[in-house]
């Protein structure tokens, strides 16, 4: 055996010194940290933070009933419609008068915090409660906020 302690280091057994209990012990932290780590990736994937569900302030536009709704209580016909028209905006019976498809999702005015209903295909949205652009009010607090 050479001097410098490392010739046949693949063929002879580390030597931590104690003899066997202290394998014995070595073996069992390591399958401890194993276990531990199988026991957090299983957590994170099957318990750990789940994203929030999307909510929506609804309005049908029939009987001007406002209601909150979220991507969990969404009922089927909203998720296959969606599916079938995945560009479409969202759509569904209202709950109070039952006319189909009358409820469409508000915009919530960052500025004066009142929903209201967005015209669909409007090249701006602007609040008519504060006459706040919505999306330029946006670009302006996100500009701030990277200052």
């Amino acid at each position: 055996m050479s001097q410098d302690g490392w010739s046949g280091i693949g063929t002879r057994k580390l030597d931590f010194g104690g003899g066997r209990g202290k394998e014995i012990l070595m073996g069992a932290a390591l399958a401890l940290v194993v276990v531990a780590a199988l026991v957090l990736a299983m957590w994170h994937i099957f318990v750990g933070e789940k994203p929030e569900a999307a909510t929506y302030h609804m309005k049908c536009l029939k009987c001007g009933y406002e209601f909150d709704t979220s991507d969990a209580n969404l009922p089927d016909y909203v998720w296959k419609a969606k599916e079938e028209h995945p560009t479409a905006s969202l759509r569904m019976h209202c709950p109070q008068c039952k006319t189909e498809w009358s409820c469409v999702p508000m915009t919530k005015c960052p500025n004066c915090q009142k929903y209201f209903v967005a015209d669909e295909g409007a090249a701006k949205i602007i609040c008519p409660y504060c006459q706040t652009d919505v999306a330029d009010f946006a670009a302006k607090k996100a500009q701030q906020q990277r200052r």
